[in-house]
This record gives C-alpha cells, structure tokens and sequence, in this order.
C-alpha cells in the first residue's frame, strides 16, 4: 500500500509520452513480441531475472504478475513503444519494444529501475530517452524522493543511460549475484529528488 504522505496514482493507466517515445501499462497482448524479443542471449547476459533461452509462456506469465503488482501498488510495469514517427523499418504503432520497471518501497521513498530493449533498436538513445522520462516522472507524478538502479559490471551501454539520464555511481557490490555459474558485480546508480531539480532548472537557464 503506498503511504498517505505519497501522491497516490493508479499505476494500470500510467502513461508517458516523450518526443519519440509512448510508455504504457503492459497488457497480456504484449505477451508474444514479449517472448520473442526476451529470448535473446544478450538480453538475458545483462539483466539480474531474465534466463536463456527464455522457456516457452513466460512472457504471459511474468505479465500476469507485473498486472498484480502495479494493482497493488508495488510495482509498475511499463511498455516502451515507439511512435510512428520514430521508425523506419516497419514497426507497427504501439509494438513493445522492450520495456521498464519501477519497483517502489513507498515508506521510505524509494524506487528501483529496471529495463531492458530488444536488441535490435539499439544505438537509438531510445532507452535514455525512455529512462529519463520515468525518472522525472517518479518525482513530479509520484513523490519519490530517491530512484537507484543495479548494472552488471561490463554493461557500459546501460551505465551510460543511467548517467545521462542524471544518476550517480555510488559504489560497486563485488560478486553479488551469481549468473550463469559465474559470480558478478553490481554497480549502484542512484539519482536524488532535490539533485535533479537543482540540475534541471540549471538546464533551463543555460
């Protein structure tokens, strides 16, 4: 349950759109380009629950709990999709393209990211774009003081979205999760409510 001292907001119809980029509740119609674009080596080499090969309905299955847990306000779930504008290969309006997560402890104000986008639209700065909206938006929208984030050591890729979306690297947990019979490291990145304001309006002045 989120606190009282916490704008409340239904989290099934949080929605965001950015220049290039619509950010949705994910559905169970999601569910087959889910499965499709999970099932990639890569994708599962740089996130801490994604296996591979990717077993067949899990897609269906993690998008039932993610809907349980956004009705409960624990989680949300959002869909990156790109507008029709966006791509030049085809790409039907409103397809998932990979997708993003916010995992909240309400009584202290926190949320942590996660994400991942099929790797076939990277190199867009689609998931920067996508990244920094929702972090300005657990702020604005939905009081969070703080947002962090946990990226295996060797994603540069990932730790340059978090950077240009406004985090700082705050430390590095050594083996903290074994993954694929190997031990690996996390880098923290976190990003600060009043920090990001200082930096935006320092932004809008310039």
């Amino acid at each position: 349950m989120m606190s009282s001292e916490h704008i409340r907001v239904d989290l099934l119809s949080f929605r965001i759109d950015t220049p290039r980029l619509t950010l949705r509740p994910i559905t169970q119609s999601d569910a087959g380009v889910i499965q499709v674009l999970a099932d990639d080596a890569e994708i599962a080499r740089n996130t801490l629950q994604i296996p591979h090969p990717y077993p067949p309905g899990e897609a269906s299955k993690w998008i039932e709990r993610a809907i349980l847990a956004a009705s409960a306000g624990k989680i949300l779930t959002l869909v990156l999709t790109a507008k029709p504008a966006t791509l030049a290969d085809g790409i039907p309006a409103d397809t998932a393209l990979g997708t993003l997560s916010l995992g909240f402890d309400w009584p202290n104000s926190r949320g942590e990211l996660g994400y991942w986008l099929g790797t076939a639209y990277h190199g867009r700065g689609m998931m920067t774009e996508a990244v920094t909206a929702l972090v300005r938006d657990s702020f604005d929208r939905l009081g969070l003081a703080r947002v962090f984030a946990q990226v295996f050591s060797g994603n540069r890729a990932s730790q340059r979205v978090l950077e240009k979306a406004g985090f700082r690297h705050e430390g590095t947990l050594r083996r903290h999760i074994r993954k694929d019979g190997a031990w690996k490291d996390l880098h923290v990145y976190g990003c600060l409510c009043d920090e990001w304001r200082v930096s935006k309006d320092k932004k809008l002045s310039v």
